[in-house]
């Protein structure tokens, strides 16, 4: 059996990385992907496993009919039993195909709470408008999708209320990691700003945008520092909020305690090296930065949202209420002073363990696409 990936792009963030991750552990379904617009970083480690790969590079933000056009193309080819989508733009392509080719089944993602009040909340009118048009398109079409994988349970019931999907149409598979990666002895990171020795080092790792809540992590750790001057934070990722952390930063006085790594290679590493993790999201899908920090058995500081405790055991992390700056400076003084981060952090390896094996979540995509045909 084969099913084709429709994907925005292979850029390697949390979407792309986890269904690359799924699919080279196939054993029976033949996986094969189609990068619509530009970005194929993660286009290498396919086709090194032998899955075919189309990379369109679409020009424009859109360009859906040039799209539809190309996939169809490749579908003539590939001759797919599923199509299997991922992202917004993924989504409507698939679903204009859909209504061409309806013997075809057609499965959706649901990877975030994308229309969470607070990211309304966090926009302008112009921005605000267009979210609501957005919106309206994505639930006039989720109809043709015949089946929907969520890759958790927190997102489920905001995504039933906002498209409209009928919730015998969803199935919940976690995202997964390779838990003997993280699990290998690690170097050290090639480098670091500063001097581990004397050093109590936060780390954070997600792309640079509101939703992340960095602006409160970094206003909060200055309050922090007033009493643990030595400390620092470290986040790892990019997006188009870094300017404005820049200017924060720089506004606060901490740009020798608070350093912006950009996109790093080298996670695992920078997580041996890191005494906390922290996570200060709005909303998630499954964030599987989160998972990666409990999986290297590193004291884990969070947002307390359904997306985190859901990869989380019960009072296994510090959670604090998301943009509560005071509450956040408290939870790291706390970090500090506990006692039975040994017992947490292996209660949450176990509980992730469990939930989240690649291994054991490849296999349950398999056995979807199997009963679903």
């Amino acid at each position: 059996m084969k099913v084709l990936y429709l994907i925005d792009s292979l850029q390697g963030y949390g979407a792309e990385t986890s269904l690359v991750e799924i699919t080279t552990r196939f054993k029976i379904i033949e996986p094969v992907f189609v990068q619509l617009y530009i970005g194929d970083q993660l286009k290498k480690e396919l086709q090194e496993k032998q899955v075919s790969v189309y990379s369109l590079n679409l020009s424009g933000k859109y360009n859906f009919r040039a799209a539809v056009k190309k996939v169809l193309e490749i579908i003539e080819i590939e001759k797919p039993q599923i199509i299997h989508s991922t992202l917004f733009r993924s989504d409507i392509i698939a679903r204009r195909i859909k209504k061409k080719l309806p013997h075809i089944l057609l499965v959706g993602s649901l990877v975030n709470n994308s229309y969470s009040s607070f990211r309304l909340r966090e926009m302008n009118l112009q921005r605000r408008i267009k979210h609501l048009f957005i919106k309206k398109w994505d639930r006039t079409t989720s109809r043709y999708v015949d089946f929907f994988i969520s890759n958790s349970e927190a997102i489920i019931e905001p995504n039933i209320q906002a498209l409209n999907i009928p919730r015998e149409k969803i199935i919940t598979i976690n995202r997964g990691r390779d838990f003997s990666f993280f699990s290998r002895k690690k170097a050290l990171p090639r480098s670091l700003p500063f001097d581990k020795t004397t050093s109590t080092i936060f780390l954070n790792v997600s792309r640079l945008e509101n939703r992340k809540g960095h602006k409160d992590l970094i206003n909060a750790f200055a309050l922090y520092l007033i009493s643990k001057p030595y400390a620092k934070l470290m986040i790892a990722g990019e997006g188009p909020e870094r300017p404005n952390l820049e200017k924060l930063i720089k506004l606060l006085g901490v740009d020798q305690s608070v350093f912006l790594l950009g996109f790093r290679k080298d996670i695992p590493d920078l997580l041996r090296v890191a005494d906390f993790f922290v996570f200060p999201s709005y909303y998630e899908g499954l964030p599987g930065a989160l998972i990666e920090a409990v999986i290297s058995k590193i004291p884990v500081i969070a947002s307390n949202i359904p997306e985190n405790r859901e990869c989380l055991a019960p009072d296994s992390a510090l959670l604090f209420s998301p943009g509560n700056i005071t509450e956040i400076r408290d939870a790291l003084m706390k970090a500090n002073n506990m006692s039975d981060w040994t017992l947490k952090t292996k209660i949450a390896y176990c509980y992730a363990k469990e939930k989240f094996d690649i291994n054991n979540i490849s296999g349950q995509y398999e056995d979807f696409y199997i009963q679903i045909f």
